[in-house]
């Protein structure tokens, strides 16, 4: 609703810009012949003062506003840029694209918790897992795998103890190593479409030959 109400409002401001650019093109193309011909007002001046008089004090009053003039033969001119309207325009659907951007990448992504055994390639129909995906999100796209290879319980690195790192590969459909690095806070592992980052570790039960568990670090 907050994308559809922006784009709205976006098209509304589009209009009023466009209509205005019109206007200040006109103004542009203006002359003191055209503008003695076809204007809006007129104001008395006295008949005592000539024409440069009355050009200089007019630029003078409109610089005291704040108005900044032009001076070209017998006309004082004051025109905006035609770009100066189209900030609004472009805010507003600068805006209603990042909405629609979010609104598609919710569309197609997936995301959620992968319980990755250490040691071993991990893949979606292996694992306990708590995804989310959206409705046009295809997983028979998907060609990738991960591997934790190890993991440090304490990492320091430049006097920080990062805590639990993992050292996580990313595998192509055929098990080759694309990319493979530490992922901590704030350093998470990127390829692709595909981000990784380490949540939690710790102790969990697995299934050995003989039937029996054990605990080992999961």
């Amino acid at each position: 609703m907050l994308g559809v109400c922006t784009a709205i409002c976006a098209w509304h401001r589009t209009r009023i810009a466009l209509a205005k650019v019109r206007s200040l093109r006109k103004a542009l193309a203006t002359d003191a012949t055209s503008l003695s011909d076809e204007h809006d007002f007129e104001v008395a001046c006295d008949p005592q003062l000539s024409k440069e008089q009355v050009l200089r004090t007019a630029g003078e009053t409109l610089a005291q506003l704040g108005v900044r003039t032009k001076r070209e033969g017998d006309l004082l001119s004051a025109v905006s840029s035609p770009w100066s309207v189209a900030g609004s325009p472009i805010f507003h659907w600068a805006l209603f694209m990042l909405i629609a951007s979010l609104t598609v990448s919710a569309l197609v992504r997936s995301h959620g918790l992968m319980v990755s055994p250490s040691g071993r390639p991990a893949r979606r129909a292996r694992l306990v897992r708590l995804l989310g995906s959206g409705p046009l999100f295809d997983w028979s796209n998907v060609h990738r795998s991960y591997r934790v290879d190890s993991l440090v319980p304490h990492y320091l690195y430049q006097g920080i103890d990062r805590g639990g790192t993992p050292s996580v590969s990313v595998l192509d459909s055929g098990g080759h190593v694309v990319k493979r690095q530490l992922v901590y806070p704030n350093m998470a592992l990127e390829t692709g479409s595909l981000t990784i980052h380490a949540a939690e570790y710790g102790l969990a039960s697995v299934h050995v030959a003989h039937g029996c568990q054990r605990a080992g670090r999961g």
